[in-house]
């Protein structure tokens, strides 16, 4: 069996079956908490839903993974795959037969955080059956060493085995046909959905059928002798333990779930009361604390009545408060145990707070380094560095010409008075009466430029046989452009 069998789910298995020797296809059906034994104490808890349609679960269907679906839904999950006889789980991914899936009890759970109702468990000193001490037990009809059967009320509740009877299986199978035909008729209209509907319902019929006929006589007949027995059981007076027994006896959560009473609480009640047996059947006590934990070897050898519960199981421990339940006395004797407790729950309480913080402020800094750092990526590929192709010598005569226009810029509006006039749109926006001082700036632009000429031919020479007689290696000097600026625009020589 997998890890999931020893949480908080119980079995109804076949007749020939024994707890040592318990397999899957023992299983006739798994009876499930609709809340977890931890939402048990949040009053706000949601029952279980299906993974697929995320609705109430309608003749719930278990898998050998453990995750429970409707029938219908598993039914129409089945249909989308290649196979119709096998496909994979549509929350983990385990594949699974159809005929691997077993039926699902739905044990309805009330949630409570401010309170607790808690039973007193008899468990025999080599039994792995553990039940509360009334009319029934113990008797010849659920003995410690055998299996007990299904019917009984206190055992479906609290046995995590039990076997099943011809009664059990077809109320298992009628209740889940009244539930897809009333789901039909709440689907009126959706006629895709009323085919998986009608799918489902043929099935759990032929599985009813199958069941039926399956069953010997034997097999009614032994029920209907147990439920003999059971109703002559329950008019006996109850049956009330000695002191000195050397049974256990514990409280557990009266709903079934693996919720105990801690250790030190029963401590008290046991010097309030005088001895096990003593202990009152039910109590309703408020809860101040709860803490998970796992059944290992070193548990059950320090609470030796949870021997009968699997290695791996997930219990929990309630703290509760007896003030009311227990005297002064006893509350007094108990002071200091009392306070060491909630001095190290109080602690734990502020190391986990503390790690959460941490926790809180890693995740900040990984967030605002990892924003930074798609930031920063997002800015070097979507906005790339724009890289100049132009040349030096493109660059450098660029840089010369807007210095030149800058100085011309700068003298054009200093004064009138400047050698070289107004600028050029200027002088374009001057009247036919001073064409004459037009005509004198021209010349003498004209006489500048070629005196301009004529020094930059003289250097050109000079450069050229300079170079050639310093070094015959030597490449030639590219000619130097000389920009001139005069008063009616500018030029390059």
């Amino acid at each position: 069996m997998r890890e999931f069998v020893f949480n908080s789910y119980r079995f109804i298995l076949s007749a020939d079956s024994t707890p040592a020797t318990l397999h899957w296809n023992h299983i006739l059906q798994v009876i499930v908490p609709t809340i977890s034994p931890l939402d048990s104490f949040n009053e706000h808890a949601s029952p279980t839903t299906c993974p697929i349609c995320l609705d109430a679960l309608i003749a719930p269907r278990m898998l050998l993974c453990g995750h429970i679906f409707c029938l219908p839904c598993l039914l129409q999950h089945l249909a989308s795959s290649d196979n119709p006889k096998y496909t994979k789980c549509a929350v983990c991914g385990d594949v699974f037969y159809l005929k691997q899936v077993k039926p699902v009890h739905l044990q309805p759970i009330l949630p409570s955080s401010s309170t607790i109702d808690l039973t007193l468990l008899r468990k025999p000193l080599h039994s792995q059956l553990a039940l509360p001490t009334g009319h029934l037990y113990p008797s010849s009809l659920v003995r410690p060493q055998d299996m007990p059967p299904s019917f009984i009320p206190d055992v479906f509740t609290f046995a995590k085995t039990m076997h099943a009877t011809p009664s059990t299986v077809s109320q298992l199978y009628t209740r889940d046909i009244h539930a897809l035909q009333r789901a039909r008729d709440r689907s009126a209209g959706d006629t895709f959905t009323q085919m998986y509907m009608d799918d489902a319902s043929a099935r759990v019929v032929d599985a009813l059928h199958a069941a039926t006929n399956a069953t010997p006589a034997s097999a009614h007949q032994h029920e209907s002798h147990q439920q003999v027995l059971h109703t002559q059981l329950t008019h006996r007076p109850p049956y009330t333990p000695s002191a000195h027994t050397p049974d256990y006896f514990f409280y557990q959560s009266s709903q079934g779930l693996p919720v105990f009473l801690h250790t030190l609480d029963s401590r008290m009640l046991l010097q309030h009361y005088g001895a096990y047996a003593a202990f009152p059947p039910h109590v309703t006590l408020r809860v101040e604390h709860t803490h998970e934990c796992i059944v290992d070897a070193h548990l059950q050898r320090r609470c030796k009545y949870l021997a009968h519960l699997p290695l791996g199981c997930e219990i929990i421990f309630v703290e509760t408060s007896l003030e009311g339940v227990v005297d002064d006395a006893t509350l007094d004797a108990f002071k200091e145990p009392l306070l060491q407790r909630r001095r190290r729950r109080m602690a734990k309480q502020r190391k986990e707070d503390q790690e959460s913080r941490r926790a809180r402020r890693r995740a900040d800094v990984e967030e605002s380094e990892r924003v930074a750092r798609q930031t920063e990526a997002l800015s070097a590929s979507s906005f790339p560095q724009m890289l100049s192709t132009r040349s030096a010598q493109e660059e450098d005569e660029e840089s010369q010409l807007n210095h030149a226009l800058a100085i011309s810029s700068a003298a054009a509006s200093s004064s009138a008075a400047s050698p070289w006039g107004g600028s050029f749109a200027t002088a374009l926006s001057c009247s036919d009466t001073n064409g004459s001082q037009r005509r004198e700036d021209i010349e003498s632009f004209d006489l500048q430029w070629n005196r301009a000429l004529e020094e930059q031919n003289s250097h050109s020479h000079e450069n050229v046989s300079g170079s050639a007689t310093s070094s015959a290696g030597a490449g030639k000097k590219k000619k130097k452009k000389t920009l001139v600026l005069g008063a009616q625009g500018s030029r390059r020589a």
